[in-house]
């Protein structure tokens, strides 16, 4: 976050003022400068200055504390955003961990024994094949295990696992003998794959889904209110600039350095995978006019800060950001104008909340910012710079 920057120090300006109240006493009391004049003069007009110097000051630091907290609270969400979106990618990876682990449980348990061997004598009856229990078991095991993770309602899961299990039995034919154990066997795969624990990591699932939710809308929150003290700020600065300017009104001119801070920004947006091109030179060039304005009249510091969208991985959007913050940089020097500082963020700071690998057009961007205070106003004191004598 660019911060406005803070007023200097206006010593030097107080004593130039102080300087031009001896020449306004010697005028009026027609070269002879007494204590008493200079001193009504430095309480009627410098220390109602310094008074509201100091008040605007005071306001000021407030106000750029406040920031500064509210920075490390939307840093502190940030990373609470990227753990939780962390926490969700590996769920899937753990659920299917503890289907394996629910898997590995019933292969061992006797009740599936008593179902595979009734499986195994109704085909040896047959003469379909000849196999036991254990055989059974080893060949229709894979066929539950692939179908336990399409996450089908029971009916379906069981439906297909017969026909999987006598397909690999090779007792499509005599499918009807062997239905009610493999029925069964189904059933019970199903009921204990799909038993408390499994329950409790979709359960799980669905509460960090929602708070992720809750955490993206106090960010976006946290955003807006961000922008509003900026522009509080701003407003703030303006108000003390004119109240300064009217107190000093009336009478010849005589210029004194002040600080306006002014901060103004603008964005250019970059084609997917671009860090560069026609189109960007383009809206670079529409920017001249506004930069050259500023400077006209202010003192700037200019920063350059390079944005990717969520594409990619994020080591190759770092790299994206950098480089479009680098072109409009160079781009800007090329043009006249002096850039103080360059920064890149990847895919980090995105102008519209994503996911991962979302090719949002906001966030592949550079943003350009101007801080400035301006060079110097006109500062009216009556007869000031005048010589007594005339």
């Amino acid at each position: 976050m660019v911060k406005p920057e803070k007023p200097e120090n206006r010593d030097d300006h107080l004593r130039d003022l102080e300087k031009k109240l001896r020449v306004e006493a010697a005028r009026r009391k027609g070269g002879k400068v007494t204590l008493a004049v200079i001193a009504g003069l430095i309480i009627a007009t410098v220390i109602p200055e310094i008074y509201f110097y100091k008040a605007d000051q005071s306001k000021f630091d407030d106000i750029h504390a406040k920031l500064d907290r509210q920075e490390k609270i939307l840093a502190d969400q940030q990373s609470l955003l990227s753990d939780q979106q962390d926490m969700i990618a590996a769920l899937p990876v753990k659920v299917s961990g503890e289907v394996d682990k629910s898997l590995d449980i019933l292969y061992r348990r006797p009740e599936l024994e008593t179902a595979s061997g009734e499986i195994a004598e109704k085909l040896n009856g047959q003469g379909v094949a000849s196999l036991d229990g254990a055989s059974v078991l080893e060949k229709i095991f894979p066929v539950a295990g692939k179908l336990l993770r399409k996450g089908l309602s029971e009916e379906e899961f069981i439906t297909q696992f017969i026909t999987g299990a006598s397909q690999e039995l090779g007792a499509v034919a005599v499918r009807n003998l062997i239905e009610a154990p493999l029925r069964k066997l189904g059933a019970y795969f199903y009921a204990q794959a799909f038993g408390s624990d499994t329950d409790r990591l979709l359960a799980k699932l669905a509460a960090i889904s929602l708070e992720l939710e809750d955490q993206q809308k106090g960010i976006a929150s946290l955003r807006a209110e961000e922008l509003k003290d900026r522009r509080t700020i701003l407003a703030r600065l303006d108000a003390i600039e004119r109240v300064l300017r009217d107190r000093r009104g009336g009478g010849a001119a005589t210029t004194v350095t002040m600080d306006g801070p002014v901060m103004e920004q603008r964005t250019i947006y970059f084609p997917l995978g671009k860090m560069k091109g026609a189109t960007v030179d383009a809206a670079l060039d529409a920017l001249i006019p506004w930069l050259k304005k500023l400077e006209s009249r202010y003192k700037c510091k200019v920063l350059v800060s390079g944005h990717a969208d969520s594409t990619g991985p994020e080591d190759r959007n770092k790299f994206v950001a950098n480089a479009r913050a680098k072109y409009v940089a160079e781009y800007l020097n090329a043009k006249g104008f002096n850039v103080d500082y360059v920064s890149g963020w990847g895919e980090r700071r995105q102008e519209k909340l994503t996911g991962d690998n979302v090719a949002e057009p906001k966030n592949r961007r550079a943003v350009i910012t101007a801080t400035c205070r301006e060079k110097s106003i006109a500062a009216n004191i009556t007869g000031a710079g005048k010589d007594p004598k005339n």
